[in-house]
């Protein structure tokens, strides 16, 4: 007989009409598990023409010296990509909830302007 494995909720860390005018933008994705494995990413555009989209997924802001645990790029059109197992990342906790913390994300686009939506399904790990 297995062992007992239970698996947790999953949580959906979104950021919706992100505006993009020719750099990168980074977005904070704040109230997330300090410890968790991010399972599926998704990042679509609301603009008519087929662009290439990139995606980083980072434990730190930009210049802070800590790299990427998950990147796309050159992604047509939109990306919605399942992780499996999963790809694991650790952050400090915030100051208002040990448990939560903030993950940041740079996204970009080859048409300019462009407008994109983000979300990100994570598995809690504590």
């Amino acid at each position: 007989m297995g062992a007992n494995v239970q698996r947790k909720t999953w949580i959906r860390a979104e950021s919706l009409g992100i505006g993009l005018a020719g750099a990168p933008v980074e977005v904070s994705l704040t109230d997330v598990p300090i410890r968790g494995w991010i399972r599926r990413a998704r990042l679509q555009t609301n603009t008519a023409g087929p662009p290439n989209l990139t995606l980083e997924v980072r434990q730190a802001a930009a210049g802070a010296g800590l790299q990427a645990v998950l990147a796309y790029s050159a992604t047509p059109a939109s990306l919605d990509q399942e992780e499996d197992p999963g790809v694991f990342y650790s952050i400090p906790a915030g100051a208002t909830n040990p448990l939560r913390g903030t993950l940041f994300v740079e996204v970009s686009s080859s048409v300019n302007p462009d407008t994109v939506n983000l979300s990100l399904d994570i598995e809690p790990a504590i």
